[in-house]
């Protein structure tokens, strides 16, 4: 698993990066693959091929019921915001769920103060967890695969990410809830949003903040990465929005950019079961944390972000004490 993944990043073509305000969009360019032979989660949410609920009457916080009718596979990725049901959650690791396939997959809660029904399934957001906020969840969902073969995060470490992102973007929100972030900011994240536009053989991309690498995202083919490009500029923009300024120019994002790419590839991989189709792949080391999901020859999805980047939000003094319930057990 580790040579097909070194093999792909040796693959890639870093293409010229996009910028506004110190926000750099690096597209990655690869050769023509084949079509993928899976959904995504919006269009199936659409067509009324998946549904997505608690897992009973009570629920259960770190974990949902997926159902798939499709023909198809539904790839899913990390980060990805569900919201209704009792509370909105996001994904803690990339999955492939089977055609015809009942699952459980394991999730976090992004809006703390609500337990309450707001109908029985979720829907899409259109929106995915912010870039510093899904480094520290790898980090630690990556902590828990290794350790006891759980795809579980630190649940008061994503609720202090969504307490820090709102109190630095002056958000008030009755239920701590991180999509109430996103749709009161959205006209400066427009701003920032324009810049991420899908080019020819484009696959993935990695942005950089002033100089310095937020994160990377990257596909099988071109048409993945178009349509999640929405949602994946969202989770960079929210980080770049009223960011303290710093004296990174674009020669030093290249640089950034270029040496990320080889301590990514340069970093320690294990494989381990997927929650159901293909298998993970987890990255660790003292400067980069990411996950990948495999199927067969294919690589489905790497994301990665630097090591340090992972404490950013978690460094907030946000106290957990105004958190209004602690897990369900």
């Amino acid at each position: 698993m580790k040579d097909l993944l070194t093999a792909h990043l040796a693959s890639l073509t870093l293409g010229e990066a996009t910028l506004h305000e110190g926000l750099g969009v690096f597209p990655l360019l690869a050769s023509e693959s084949p079509p993928p032979d899976y959904l995504l989660l919006d269009a199936a949410l659409t067509d009324g091929l998946v549904s997505i609920s608690e897992v009973s009457e009570g629920g259960h916080v770190p974990e949902l019921r997926l159902e798939n009718r499709a023909p198809k596979p539904l790839l899913l990725i990390e980060g990805e915001e569900l919201v209704g049901a009792k509370q909105n959650r996001v994904l803690n690791t990339t999955l492939l769920v089977a055609a015809k396939a009942t699952v459980v997959i394991p999730v976090s809660c992004v809006e703390a103060g609500r337990w309450r029904s707001m109908g029985a399934h979720f829907g899409s957001s259109g929106a995915m967890f912010h870039s510093s906020a899904r480094a520290r969840k790898v980090s630690d969902v990556t902590d828990a695969v290794r350790g006891h073969g759980e795809y579980r995060s630190d649940q008061g470490a994503v609720w202090d990410s969504v307490a820090a992102a709102a109190h630095r973007l002056q958000v008030s929100s009755p239920t701590q809830a991180y999509s109430d972030v996103v749709r009161e900011r959205h006209a400066d994240l427009d701003a920032f949003r324009a810049i991420f536009r899908a080019g020819p053989g484009q696959v993935g991309l990695l942005a950089t903040l002033h100089g310095r690498v937020l994160g990377l995202d990257l596909f099988q083919v071109p048409a993945t990465l178009e349509t999640l490009l929405p949602k994946l500029a969202t989770s960079y923009a929210l980080d770049a929005v009223d960011a303290e300024p710093a004296k990174g120019t674009p020669g030093q994002a290249a640089e950034a950019a270029r040496g990320f790419l080889d301590a990514l590839g340069g970093a320690p991989v294990t494989t381990h079961p997927s929650v159901s189709l293909g298998q993970a792949l987890r990255l660790a080391s003292p400067h980069v944390v990411g996950a990948a999901l495999i199927f067969g020859e294919h690589l489905l999805h790497l994301c990665a972000f630097p090591a340090d980047g992972s404490q950013t939000d978690a460094s907030h003094p946000m106290a957990r004490a105004s958190r209004r319930r602690e897990l369900v057990s």
